[in-house]
């Protein structure tokens, strides 16, 4: 059956495919936060993750580009995942063709389309696995263990043509347990159109006075799991830190990095500057700075490592304590960003907001 079998691949991939359009924002009115954006045409297959830190794609090709059914499909890629995938696992699915310049969407028909899926675990086993992943050592069929899978360029035969002539844009997404809910940051965002015609977004935010976190770019490292307390933190103080982080490749010398630290000031963020390698800085190698200090009792007891180089691994933090006798942090929100590159490519990046009691 051609739908259940599209629908493995679609799983496989796991990643957004956005065919055609790329978005140009522009801010009209930073007071009103009022943004117009507009898009501009792209010739050619795209695609990235779009969310979620239970699995990802690394790297994706699929071709002929344009695809042609009925036709043969040349796909290479490489994943992974960072926890147990299992029963139940409810499913999204987008897909848009697009017609006269806009985007329409598909209806659901015969659980072809834009549908929900209860379980994508029962459909998953009404399949058969193609034999290009068989080869590749890629399951099929949930549960899905931890791990990172590669599948070199595989070819897969398409003898229908389900798909009429033109561009398509395709976003797919699973759910178990919250564990793939995406994490908004201490400002929720709620949005409005105000012309459809000329696409005028319209946008407010509403504070959230608790922790929150996300990862922000780059498929080396990053965070499955994230807790501290006390909420809101106070200083002088013990902080309860408990984490869950995995790391995809090894991250070795030199690491540059970027930290960003914004304090709240009557509802808008202002930038710390940085000062004595305190504050909103770069650094030309975090490796250099970890050689510099004594890991903490907690982190070695976890067997977590302190120096450069990090070797690909899950690590777990179970609940630690953390002592903080000086008050550096007046009252007040904070937004802070750090990422990390190697070799000129992201590697890495935690974006989190807390509050200062």
């Amino acid at each position: 059956m051609y739908q259940t079998q599209l629908f493995v691949l679609f799983f496989t991939v796991c990643s957004t495919f956005s065919a055609a359009r790329v978005l140009k924002v522009q801010i009209h009115d930073q007071d009103d936060k009022v943004v117009q954006f507009t898009m501009n045409k792209i010739e050619s297959f795209t695609w990235k993750s779009c969310g979620g830190n239970g699995f990802g794609v690394t790297d994706l090709s699929l071709t002929p580009d344009p695809l042609e059914f009925p036709g043969t499909l040349h796909l290479a890629m490489k994943a992974y995942f960072n926890t147990t995938i299992q029963a139940p696992l409810p499913t999204t699915l987008l897909i848009e063709k697009e017609v006269a310049g806009k985007y329409i969407k598909i209806p659901c028909i015969d659980s072809f389309g834009s549908c929900s899926y209860d379980d994508l675990c029962e459909l998953l086993d009404e399949a058969s696995c193609p034999d290009p992943l068989v080869k590749a050592g890629i399951p099929c069929q949930c549960p899905f263990k931890l791990a990172q899978y590669t599948l070199p360029t595989s070819d897969f035969d398409v003898e229908t043509s389900f798909f009429p002539s033109g561009g398509y844009h395709m976003k797919g997404s699973i759910n178990m347990n919250a564990i793939f809910a995406t994490f908004t940051s201490a400002k929720v965002l709620k949005v409005e159109i105000q012309d459809e015609e000329a696409k005028i977004v319209q946008f407010t935010m509403n504070n959230v006075e608790s922790f929150t976190w996300k990862n922000c770019g780059g498929q080396g490292a990053g965070f499955t799991d994230l807790s501290l307390t006390p909420d809101p933190l106070q200083f002088p103080g013990t902080i309860h830190i408990s984490a869950k982080a995995y790391i995809n490749t090894t991250v070795q010398a030199p690491l540059p990095a970027t930290l960003l630290i914004e304090k709240e000031v009557e509802g808008k963020y202002i930038k710390i500057p940085c000062i004595d390698s305190f504050g909103s800085c770069t650094y030309d190698d975090v490796c250099e700075l970890l050689d510099e200090i004594t890991c903490p009792d907690p982190i070695v007891k976890a067997g977590i490592p302190c120096q450069c180089p990090f070797k690909p691994a899950q690590y777990t933090l179970p609940t630690a304590d953390f002592d903080v006798d000086t008050s550096f942090f007046p009252t007040g929100g904070y937004h802070m960003k750090g990422s990390i590159s190697m070799n000129g490519q992201m590697t890495g990046c935690l974006d989190i907001y807390v509050t200062v009691a």
